[in-house]
């Protein structure tokens, strides 16, 4: 019997299978069912199959509507693994509050028993709703095996036969010899500033029925031809690759227009022309002047997931940093829906807020990453975000309706207050990591009212002194550090005209 609660539930306009488009390549993922059992999308794509994704919650009516329908249980049972073997289906409840019990049919976040007769695995996963930002239930994805994703919010009522035929004709089977496709841009960050190097490179597909060993790819620079590239490899049918082309410099034009063209593959003519050409802008970065910047956050959800840094464009050289190290700057999207992410001394504290100041050392292209573990996006409730600003300006803004594994702001940056870095030489801090007394040595070639402070990874001040007179010459400063918790710090050491500042790590034995 149906149950009936008061509960929102959002159905969005119909879209039958017939008005799919292009697609998207979909994101892979690993994930458990209520049974235990992990699956790999990819894993089952490679095997040729179709994949359907119904995202639902246990409170929707119309998602029980359709599910009491049993389409889907037909379409399973006559294409899966018991029948034809052509075609995967998985449930995804998408509340983060469900449990067992709500799946079960029981308490009042539910209209019945979900498991109850269906054939095909449920996961129990709001990270993977978010993954594909499910905003409204029930919402279908059908995922093709050369790994393109079709959105739908509406599955049509057919016999399984009709329908099955109305789900695959978004995914043509590979029928033609030597074919190649490009995808989508992998590169790196749609801006660049003048004078930096930018890495091209792009998602590239088999969608023939021979393996692809060669292919030839042009690449156009605002129309002119900058390079052409020979691909050599093994690419199976439906297999993707990445394929980076030579790194350029960005000049001083407001933009580049990258345009990408396979020429050939496996020395032939592409039997298809559809899908290979794929145009990309790149802008140039926002340029700005600015002293200190600041990154404010305030975190909700999961913080452990989350990481940033600010470093100079180009380089490794990272200024400023914040967040669960353990995810780091290579750690966006590495980590699977079945893996706790390992949480970092410095990892932020839930529903908690922060204001970091971060000293500009000097003119420069910078760039500002916020990583994500799962990659699925940073937030999970309304009001979260991290923000990059100069003197209250938003210069970046990422709140709960972003999705992705690293999100990139590159800025040009000048300074103003140059006088100090050109009067301060050869600042040295020792040892660093420091445990007990951090020695300060400078050389200053003339004599300078400086002040010295400390503060923690939030921005909070632990040790300021007021301005004193340092002479002409080498200075040594030294400050005591062992009231101080193990973590990361920065120490500025400004006058009137500007401050440099340098990044100290404090350890306890």
């Amino acid at each position: 019997m149906k149950k009936m609660i008061l509960l929102p539930c959002f159905l969005l306009a119909l879209r039958l299978f017939g008005q799919l488009g292009a697609g998207f390549v979909a994101p892979n993922f690993s994930a458990a069912d209520i049974n235990g059992h992990v699956w790999n999308l990819y894993e089952i794509l490679d095997q040729g199959k179709t994949v359907i994704l119904d995202f639902s919650t246990t409170w929707c009516e119309p998602c029980w509507d359709y599910h009491e329908a049993h389409h889907l249980k037909s379409l399973y049972q006559e294409f899966g693994p018991d029948g034809t073997d052509e075609l995967m289906i998985f449930l995804v409840e998408c509340d983060r509050f469900t449990t067992l019990n709500e799946l079960q049919g029981m308490g009042p976040r539910t209209l019945g028993n979900w498991i109850e007769g269906t054939p095909y695995p449920i996961i129990d996963s709001y990270r993977l709703s978010e993954t594909f930002g499910i905003t409204g239930y029930p919402t279908f994805f059908v995922i093709c095996p050369n790994k393109l994703a079709h959105k739908v919010t509406s599955l049509p009522a057919l016999p399984a036969g009709e329908l099955f035929a109305a789900a695959v004709q978004g995914c043509p089977p590979a029928t033609l010899p030597d074919n190649g496709a490009i995808l989508d841009w992998s590169g790196t960050a749609n801006q660049a500033c003048a004078g930096e190097a930018l890495v091209p490179e792009i998602v590239f597909s088999n969608f023939g029925t021979n393996p692809i060993t060669v292919a030839e790819i042009s690449m156009q620079l605002n129309g002119n031809h900058l390079e052409t590239l020979n691909w050599t490899g093994n690419l199976a049918t439906h297999q993707l690759t990445k394929i980076a082309f030579t790194p350029f410099v960005f000049g001083d034009d407001p933009g580049a227009k990258l345009d990408f063209e396979i020429a050939s593959i496996n020395g032939q003519e592409d039997s298809e022309l559809k899908s290979n050409t794929l145009s990309h802008q790149v802008n140039s970065a926002a340029q700005i002047h600015a002293d200190e910047l600041t990154v404010k956050l305030y975190m909700k959800g999961v913080p452990k997931e989350t990481y940033w840094e600010i470093r100079k464009s180009g380089t490794l050289e990272v200024i400023a940093s914040g967040g669960n190290e353990l995810v780091g700057p290579d750690g966006g999207g590495l980590y699977e829906f079945t893996e706790e992410v390992p949480v970092g001394e410095h990892t932020y504290i839930h529903y908690s807020g922060y204001t970091i100041p971060v000293p500009v050392p000097g003119d420069g292209c910078y760039e500002f990453h916020v990583i994500d573990a799962l990659g699925n996006g940073l937030f999970h409730e309304e009001g979260a975000y991290v923000k990059l600003l100069n003197k209250g300006e938003v210069l970046f803004s990422i709140g709960p309706d972003d999705w992705g594994r690293e999100f990139i702001k590159v800025v040009k940056i000048s300074t103003t207050r140059r006088p100090i870095f050109a009067s301060l030489n050869d600042l040295k801090t020792f040892p660093n990591p420091v445990a007990d007394e951090l020695q300060v040595d400078f050389v200053l070639e003339k004599a300078e009212l400086l002040a010295i402070s400390i503060s923690n990874a939030l921005g909070e001040t632990v040790f300021s002194s007021k301005a004193q007179a340092f002479p002409i010459g080498k200075n040594r400063f030294p400050m005591a550090v062992s009231n101080l918790p193990g973590g990361i710090y920065f120490l500025r050491i400004g006058s009137e005209e500007g401050q440099v500042a340098r990044k100290i790590v404090v350890n306890k034995p």
